[in-house]
């Protein structure tokens, strides 16, 4: 009788039932002797998935443009663009716009630098070692501006250096080493000790150092004109001076209107052409800055604002101000004739003789106005 021998295979395909979800495989018993021929082969059972399938629905789909525009972006260029921005603005050097002239530069700089080192060493703890030593260095160099900075290690090593600490290696005898040993370490407390002192009394120096440290002056930048503006401004000063002669012309003087009872008398205060030579060199050089300056300030500076205002007033009331003064000295110019009638007698004999009377200041006035009208 054939050796039969016990396999395991599937007892029967999971997904040929649509209601079974068994996924077991169960023992069976089949006779390993060849298959006659003609026999047809058993169909193998179907794979079972190892990863759930993930339809097109559920897959996560990468949309570029909502992420830019998250971003802040429109488009992957523009972000190329402002990387490269920030590339050139992190190599960018600083650049000092205060007009510092380029062969003071250089000593502009160590002095800033100078005052740096003072103010770091003097916020320095002088009782940490590593603080003093820096202190001391620094006081040294400032108290010695001529020395270098080898010059100045010569000093602090001459000063505070002790020798390399005993190794036990380099004794045969412990007893040695260990003399060694406390021979350095005293040694080295008396340097650290005398180290912090110094310190001590150097930080005030340092302060004393800061104060005299003094930064040049910078010039302050002056926004330079365009050759535009300045040929701008040298047409408008030769309009002016070509201005100048027409305009004499046109000025005639002064216009004012005398009232008397209902008629109007004009007058006027002509210039002479010895004025006007005279007004046109002074046009000519005048500036207006020191002129109202010279006018309106007096010498301490202050203003003169009764000035000011009387300036101002006749500039905006010329023709006000002329034809009051005119009408004004007018009439009282006829009130003085009527009260000098008044005091003469028929026979021609008055309590007054008019001839020996003093000339009324208000007739002196009209006089002028009449002859130079």
């Amino acid at each position: 009788m054939p050796e039969q021998t016990t396999i395991l295979t599937p007892a029967k395909n999971p997904f040929d039932d649509a209601n079974s979800i068994e996924k077991s495989y169960q023992p069976d018993t089949i006779n390993i002797n060849p298959v006659p021929r003609g026999t047809p082969e058993p169909e193998p059972p179907a794979a079972t998935p190892s990863v759930p399938i993930t339809t097109k629905d559920d897959e996560e789909v990468f949309d570029e443009t909502e992420y830019l525009k998250n971003a802040g972006f429109k488009s992957i260029d523009e972000i190329k663009a402002a990387r490269e921005e920030l590339e050139q603005l992190r190599n960018k050097k600083p650049e000092i716009k205060y007009g510092i002239p380029d062969d003071k530069q250089e000593e502009y700089y160590n002095i800033l630098d100078k005052k740096i080192k003072l103010e770091r060493a003097e916020k320095l703890d002088p009782t940490n070692t590593v603080n003093a030593s820096q202190i001391v260095r620094t006081a040294l160099q400032y108290a010695n501006p001529d020395l270098t900075t080898d010059e100045i290690d010569y000093l602090y090593d001459k000063k505070y250096s002790v020798p390399d600490k005993p190794k036990k290696v380099d004794f045969t005898d412990d007893d040695e080493f260990n003399a060694a040993t406390a021979t350095w370490e005293k040694q080295s407390n008396i340097a650290q000790k005398e180290l912090v002192i110094d310190a001590k009394m150097a930080k005030p120096r340092l302060a004393e150092y800061k104060k005299n440290i003094s930064l040049p002056d910078i010039p302050v930048p002056q926004n330079q004109p365009s050759q535009e503006e300045l040929q701008a401004a040298e047409q408008a000063r030769q309009a002016y001076f070509d201005s100048i002669e027409p305009g004499l012309k046109a000025f005639s003087g002064y216009n004012t209107t005398f009232k008397d009872g209902d008629a109007d008398v004009p007058l006027n205060y002509a210039i002479s052409d010895d004025e006007k030579k005279a007004l046109d060199a002074t046009l000519r050089n005048f500036d207006i800055i020191p002129y109202f300056q010279n006018r309106w300030l007096d010498k301490e500076g202050k203003f003169k604002t009764d000035q000011i205002a009387s300036d101002l007033y006749l500039l905006e009331n010329p023709g006000k101000v002329l034809t009051k003064m005119v009408n004004e000295a007018a009439n009282q110019k006829e009130k003085a004739i009527r009260k000098t009638t008044a005091n003469i007698n028929v026979n021609g004999s008055g309590k007054t003789n008019i001839s020996t009377q003093q000339p009324n200041p208000l007739d002196k006035q009209v006089e002028y106005l009449f002859k130079n009208g």
